[in-house]
């Protein structure tokens, strides 16, 4: 593999952290970020990266437009999502638009605290309730000028001031045959994590990923929702669509994956979310995480539990060009050689914008986030 490129940083200024982390697409606890940089690398790719962490986790994140003529990727780091020590993390690839990735990296929380099932401590059918929560959410008419709002980059005091950006804001999105407002023509793939004690608790719909790394060896949580996948092409057929080389299809449009957030236009709304075409659902899972901060990586006892010391969470901008065992190798190496997590994600997004390196280039949005087991160094002053 490639090593790290050469590069030159420009770091948020003082005062600058939050508002850059809190940005329509990042949605990045400010209180755990030590560090923000926009990196031009040799190839002439800007790279935005973010990194921090706390007593429990050191983090770090790497996003880049790469070849594509718009960004759509977002994400979402929390640190203090409750009292009890939970912590959140996410990806979302958008398609057809970036409104619906960003949404989701802006309301995911919420919905999650606001779930019936992480009221009662159940973690892992919190967050199925969360997806589905942001699904319905997307879909009511409040969310219409907000949607717009983040399609176009604009606050909502642009929109409230402009009586044309209203206008045109008022007709966001698909409609019914009366005018009705249904939902957002764009749509998101989304991994999101969830970590409290030693536990990391994953949802996910579409093609972005997350991994573990486990003493090195890739654990996978995530599986992509493609219609190559007999059963998921089963309920594509059985809702009325089409599978059409392996993408869902209707008349005028097809759709790589068969789960997402967003995408009206492949969802019935007389039909359960759970028989859609294009469902909403996620699939989730839980696994043991090593919060001794990998102190216990490569000992019986860690190898014999199969706890995990980091974790990866990535669209498919990465995953196109590395399977889920190439990229944890890349980032044990890295982290075995002293990088941190921040510097294991730009260098795993190096790697697959390099068109020399050892992987193929990637053509899309790349974004990697690298959350390691551990508490973050302190740095003396």
């Amino acid at each position: 593999m490639a090593t790290v490129a050469a590069h030159s940083s420009a770091p948020a200024g003082p005062g600058s952290t939050a508002d850059a982390n809190r940005t329509m697409s990042a949605n990045i606890d400010a209180k755990t970020v030590t560090n923000h940089s926009v990196i031009k690398n040799k190839h002439g790719f800007s790279v935005r990266t973010w990194a921090g962490g706390n007593g429990r986790f050191w983090w770090g994140l790497a996003s880049t437009q790469g070849r594509r003529d718009n960004m759509e990727d977002a994400h979402l780091v929390d640190l203090h999502v409750d009292d009890q020590g939970t912590a959140l993390f996410g990806v979302f690839d958008g398609h057809a638009g970036k409104e619906v990735a960003s949404y989701c990296a802006q309301h995911m929380r919420e919905a999650l605290l606001g779930s019936p099932s992480y009221k009662t401590g159940q973690l892992e059918e919190g967050l199925a309730e969360a997806f589905l929560a942001v699904e319905q959410h997307m879909k009511e008419p409040a969310a219409r000028h907000e949607l717009y709002c983040l399609r176009e980059g604009i606050s909502p005091e642009q929109l409230r001031s402009n009586p044309s950006l209203a206008s045109q804001a008022s007709n966001y999105g698909m409609v019914d045959g009366q005018g009705c407002y249904l939902g957002p023509k764009a749509g998101a793939a989304a991994s999101v994590a969830a970590v409290r004690g030693d536990r990391v608790c994953v949802a996910h719909v579409g093609d972005s990923r997350c991994v573990l790394g486990d003493n090195g060896r890739a654990v996978a949580l995530t599986r992509d929702h493609k219609a190559s996948d007999p059963e998921e092409a089963k309920r594509v057929v059985r809702a009325g669509l089409s599978v059409v080389r392996n993408r869902v299809a209707t008349s005028n449009s097809s759709l790589a994956m068969t789960r997402s957030l967003g995408d009206t236009k492949y969802k019935a709304a007389d039909q359960p979310v759970h028989k859609q075409a294009v469902t909403p659902v996620p699939e989730t899972s839980t696994a043991p995480v090593d919060m001794l901060g990998g102190a216990a990586a490569g000992t019986p006892a860690v190898q014999q539990l199969g706890v995990a010391d980091f974790l990866l969470l990535a669209c498919d901008g990465l995953w196109d060009c590395m399977s889920n065992q190439q990229a944890v190798t890349f980032v044990s190496v890295a982290l075995e050689r002293g990088m941190s997590p921040g510097d294991a994600a730009l260098a795993l997004v190096e790697e697959v914008l390099d068109p020399h390196s050892a992987t193929p280039a990637s053509s899309d949005n790349i974004t990697a986030l690298c959350v390691q087991f551990a508490p973050m160094p302190e740095v003396s002053a």
